[in-house]
This record gives structure tokens, sequence and C-alpha cells, in this order.
């Protein structure tokens, strides 16, 4: 129980006094009160981390990456019909230059290594899917450090690209099929086999469909030989 001077005469408010007493005993009050609204923020923190998840699924459904680890994470959510689930293509990691430029050999481990360590500058995406696969090959052939020293980062694929595109940047990694729909540069190659890394996309039948049996017609129809063939010339290998 609080001492009589420290009592609040109104919800929420202290006596005003200069009375010490009251005074030591506000900052016990405020910490009760901080102590009461610690689980009102633990629940918009988890409103938070449960809007920053849909939040990623919708950019990457807005970029057309609708990768098989998003759609595990509607699955769980009930956003997408469980069992639905349909591999459609995946891509997988290359280097781009200049348009024009002379293309390096990176035919085996040892040539991408070469190539790297050759180009006065590089760039990747830092978030993205494939500068983490390209980093993780490096990393495999112990020249990481090499290449972060000479690295020029890029936001996402597209400003990869561009520094590319524009002579500012000598050699990035991106995504094969994101390098054939940039403007201003091309594919050198990808990486070798040892070291490639795929991103799959994958599509799935929203649970609250109401034409469920159009979505399947669709998804059958991204499966059928000439959906495969675009993709192919896309830069993707059909799933």
């Amino acid at each position: 129980m609080l001492p009589l001077d420290c009592r609040p005469t109104i919800p929420g408010r202290l006596h005003e006094t200069s009375s010490p007493r009251a005074r030591g005993c506000s900052g016990r009050v405020a910490r009760v009160r901080r102590a009461r609204r610690r689980p009102r923020r633990h629940r918009l923190e988890r409103r938070q981390g449960r809007a920053r998840r849909a939040g990623a699924a919708l950019r990457a459904c807005k970029r057309q990456q609708v990768t098989n680890a998003i759609v595990a994470d509607l699955v769980k959510q009930g956003k997408i019909a469980a069992g639905s689930e349909t591999p459609i293509a995946r891509s997988g990691v290359g280097l781009m230059v200049r348009k024009g430029a002379a293309k390096p050999d990176l035919s085996s481990p040892e040539a991408l290594k070469r190539a790297v360590l050759s180009a006065k500058s590089l760039t990747w995406a830092k978030e993205g899917a494939s500068g983490i696969s390209f980093l993780n090959a490096l990393e495999k052939l112990g020249i990481a450090d090499d290449a972060k020293r000479k690295a020029d980062l890029a936001g996402d694929g597209a400003t990869a690209a561009q520094k590319v595109a524009s002579g500012q940047v000598d050699l990035g990694a991106l995504l094969i099929n994101e390098i054939m729909a940039q403007p201003g540069v091309e594919v050198a190659g990808p990486l070798p086999a040892e070291l490639q890394t795929y991103t799959a996309f994958t599509s799935g039948v929203a649970a609250a469909s109401k034409n469920a049996a159009a979505a399947k017609a669709l998804v059958d129809h991204l499966r059928s030989p000439d959906a495969r063939a675009a993709f192919k010339a896309k830069g993707q290998e059909p799933g």
C-alpha cells in the first residue's frame, strides 16, 4: 500500500507535494506502471513481427519471386491450401558484365576464382538470394574477404545491374533470369555446378479461392511444354 501522501487523488495522478517521501515513492509508481505496460509491448512486438513477415511475402510476390520458403510460410498461415504447392521453375546464380564487354571464363571453381580476383570491382545485392549464394561460393573458394574489399554492394538486383551497365563496376552476381531482364548487361555465365545454388519458384492455390479448379488449370498450364520453353528462354530451368 502506498504512503498516504503518495496516493492518487484521481486515477493516474499523484498529489502535488514537495514531500521527500512523495518524491521517493513516485519512482516506484512509475516502475509499476512500466511493468504493467510490458505485456502490451510484447503483443505489439508480436504483431509487428507478423506484419514484417507478411510484408516480406508481399514484396517477394510483387517481384514475382514466390519461392518454396514463402509458399511454405503461407501454407503455415493458412493462406495457401496444403498439398497445392507445385514447383514451377528455378534459377541459378550467374555473373554479369556490361553489354559487349569480354566475358571471363567461369567453367570451373578455379576459373571463377581467377575471374573474381582479376576483376577491379564487384557488386551483388547484399540482401538478395543471389548475393547470399554468391558470397557462400566465394567463402568456399577462400576469397570472400578479397571480394568484399573491392565490392560496391547494391540494395537490390536492379541497382547491381545498373552499376555494371554504367561501367562503374566490372563484374556483378545476380540470378540469371534477372540478368537477362536488365538493360545494358549480359550473362557472362553461370556459377560452376560445384558452387551453384538455385532459387526455386513455386505456385500454390489460395485456401480461400472461390475457383480452385481454374487456379489448378493455370498451374497445369505453367508446367506445359510451351510454358517450359518460355521459362527456359528467360533464363530459368523448368521445375
